[in-house]
């Protein structure tokens, strides 16, 4: 299972790597960028089954150029799933990501929430449903003898 994380600041960044690997992610499996240009140059030869994306790529909070690491993702993969996650605290926001093809939106900003640990169950329940789906796929290809 590849997982493709982008998040423009090196500390949120190792942060979600931290908890990809504590969520059972294979350090193998994980690419992390901090821009769109970036992510869409490594899916050139790495096409993930997750996509764990910051909205916001650059200080300019007009560009949401993260949402089109999500649209480019589900064009090398329709099955990719596709998280935004966010500091921001904005529900319009949640809205735009699932528009872009997102399946789950965290906003690690909600008060009274550890968004941390929110996120590392998010990505162990998608994780399952990876595996679930690896378990279909072999399961469709067996000889029935």
């Amino acid at each position: 299972m590849e997982i493709l994380i982008v998040r423009d600041d090196s500390e949120g960044r190792q942060s979600i790597i931290d908890i990809a690997l504590d969520a059972g992610f294979l350090s193998e499996n994980i690419r992390a960028t901090a821009s769109e240009a970036e992510s869409l140059a490594i899916m050139r030869s790495f096409v993930p089954d997750m996509a764990v994306v910051d909205p916001h790529l650059t200080k300019d909070e007009r560009f949401e150029n993260g949402l089109n690491v999500i649209r480019k993702a589900l064009q090398f993969n329709r099955q990719c799933i596709a998280l935004c996650v966010t500091l921001r605290g904005e529900r319009e926001l949640g809205v735009r990501a699932f528009q872009a093809g997102a399946k789950d939106y965290v906003d690690l900003s909600w008060p009274r929430i550890n968004g941390w640990e929110l996120l590392r169950q998010k990505l162990q329940v998608w994780k399952g449903v990876l595996e679930s789906r690896e378990v279909q796929g072999s399961q469709a290809h067996q000889d029935p003898l």
